[in-house]
């Protein structure tokens, strides 16, 4: 029996409605520690390993990645504030977002055009799609 206020993989997995491999992938890239482990060889997991653990969820809510996470985590492990850090990792993620969002409007006006060219296009003899085999890219 484990003391209060530990946990075994499972245990925790349950409680934060992550998988367990979900955990052992955290370990292994760094933003969770290894933990002890039991007398058996069971992974035992403390409150600061949920609270590590919740603080992840959010971050990766919030469209973090796990690069981002652990430098963030290290930034706080040496004593310093991950503020900056963190100011840096939103400006470099809305650039991306504003390009991804640029790049599917792009995309969509594209889908519409292909439809209202599809409604014109025949089917002829050994083409796959006539409308994607006729349509013009710069529509």
């Amino acid at each position: 029996m484990e003391t209060k206020n530990t946990y075994r993989i499972g245990e925790l997995a349950r409680m934060l409605g992550l998988n367990p491999r979900t955990i052992r992938y955290y370990e292994s890239v760094g933003v969770l520690p290894l933990p002890a482990r039991s007398p058996g060889g069971y992974r035992i997991y403390t409150e600061a390993d949920v609270s590590r653990l919740r603080f992840i969820q959010k971050a990766k809510d919030l469209g973090l990645r796990l690069r981002e996470i652990r430098a963030l985590l290290e930034k706080a492990a040496q004593g310093e504030a991950p503020c900056d850090c963190l100011s840096r990792i939103i400006a470099a993620r809305r650039r991306e977002i504003e390009r991804l969002i640029e790049y599917l409007l792009e995309l969509d006006r594209k889908l519409d055009a292909l439809a209202r060219f599809t409604r014109v296009q025949a089917p002829a003899g050994g083409r796959i799609c006539p409308a994607i085999e006729r349509f013009p890219l710069e529509a």
